[in-house]
This record gives C-alpha cells, sequence and structure tokens, in this order.
C-alpha cells in the first residue's frame, strides 16, 4: 500500500469533531512517522556527529530550497520537485536528530 494510501486510511479515522489544524498536524506527523520508519528500514538507527547531522540536515533543507525555486520557475530541471515531500523528510531527519538528543541524556542520567 502506498504512503498516500495509508494517510488517506487515517485521515478517514480522525473524527470530524477535530479541527482542520489538528487534523493536518496529525497528518503531517504520521508521514513523518512513515519517513522515519522508511529511513531506519534503509539505513538502520543511526548516530552521528552533531557536526555530521548538520551537513544531513542542510542536504535535505537544500532538497527543500530547490522544490521552493521550482514552483517559482526558478529552479532547474534537476531541482527537487515534490516540495511537500521534501518538508517531511527534512522533518524525519530533525526528528531523528532530536532521537538521538534524547537517547544521549538518557545515557548520561
Amino acid at each position: 500500500m502506498s504512503v498516500r494510501k495509508d494517510l488517506e486510511n487515517l485521515s478517514q479515522k480522525v473524527p470530524n469533531t477535530v479541527s482542520r489544524p489538528t487534523k493536518l498536524m496529525l497528518l503531517v506527523n504520521d508521514e513523518v512517522l512513515i519517513e522515519r520508519t522508511k529511513q531506519n528500514e534503509k539505513w538502520g538507527i543511526q548516530r552521528h556527529s552533531y557536526g555530521d547531522w548538520l551537513m544531513i540536515l542542510g542536504e535535505e533543507f537544500g532538497e527543500v530550497c530547490e522544490a521552493m525555486q521550482r514552483n517559482k520557475a526558478w529552479g532547474k530541471k534537476t531541482d527537487a520537485v515534490d516540495l511537500h515531500k521534501e518538508l517531511i523528510q527534512l522533518a524525519a531527519v530533525a526528528s531523528a536528530i532530536a532521537e538521538q538528543v534524547i537517547d544521549e541524556r538518557e545515557l548520561t542520567t
């Protein structure tokens, strides 16, 4: 099943009493969780120096910038196209860094 189909199924389960902004937050956070799961499946649980994480995060941020430029017709053909997808990947990398921070804190307490 595709990620989009998974999300459509999830959105069907969110009660109508939930406000639209809350529903959007739930959907986006579900997408980030799905992306984190894919990253762990592909790369395993990653632990890097913060400098290395910054480079990875910077690369993802650059792809977000490319997608925004392309949407404005300022970019080039090789730029990232799907802004939403790139934003989810950026958020997932930030989440992975936050996971490492929590993990490291727990090791020192």
